[in-house]
């Protein structure tokens, strides 16, 4: 756990000097600023409200950010999930490919976390001693990478749409209180195939996908 968090806060940190380079080469006659929201985020599994903010650094790079506040589960284990609150973080250095349009590449840094009150099973394998229905308050840590393509479509003169779609993976990391020492939630093994592991600290590939509306600021 501890070598991945440094690789990608290397990386991370590699990007961000990177782009403060281009930054101080950039003609300022054709850098500007364009926010924007996720209307589509208030339909994900958790509920959130998003904003993001892009810098056109110039024609060819810009670095994007969104934030995202997450107060409610909407449909991931709804029955067991409960007052969930957290937040999103995701930056994208993105290249523009002049040649096709509007379009652009970038890799994008995700961080998630939200905390929630949850209700499972635990087993002490030692005393063979069996919890159920526990409840109890989690925190869980999701941070990733992907690789996303996207394609800028003009709506109006300072009004613009954002389609973008990506792939990549991430781990997810968790932290539960008030759990009797000795117990943890009971693994079963090869019965998940490719859906998410939602309760057990391990790496998936993700697919982010968006659509949203920007208004550039010049």
């Amino acid at each position: 756990m501890i070598p991945f968090s440094r690789f990608a806060n290397k990386c991370l940190l590699l990007i961000c000097l990177n782009f403060f380079s281009y930054f101080s080469y950039a003609q300022k006659k054709t850098a500007f600023w364009e926010v924007g929201a996720n209307p589509f985020s208030l339909a994900e599994p958790h509920t959130a409200l998003s904003a993001f903010a892009t810098y056109h650094i110039n024609p060819r790079f810009e670095l994007w950010t969104e934030g995202a506040y997450l107060f409610h589960n909407a449909w991931m284990l709804p029955d067991r999930w409960t007052n969930l609150s957290g937040f999103r973080l995701a930056i994208q250095p993105r290249y523009i490919l002049k040649e096709f349009g509007d379009m652009f590449i970038a890799p994008e840094f995700r961080l998630k976390q939200f905390s929630i009150n949850n209700i499972q099973t635990f087993v002490n394998y030692s005393s063979g001693d069996t919890l159920s229905d526990l409840h109890f308050r989690e925190k869980q840590t999701l941070t990733g990478g992907a690789l996303v393509f996207g394609k800028r479509v003009v709506l109006s003169k300072t009004c613009n749409l954002e389609l973008t779609a990506g792939i990549g993976a991430r781990m997810r990391w968790i932290q539960r209180k008030n759990i009797p020492a000795g117990y943890s939630i009971p693994t079963v093994k090869d019965a998940y195939g490719l859906a998410p592991h939602y309760e057990f600290e391990d790496g998936m590939p993700y697919f982010p996908i968006g659509i949203r509306i920007s208004w550039e600021l010049k």
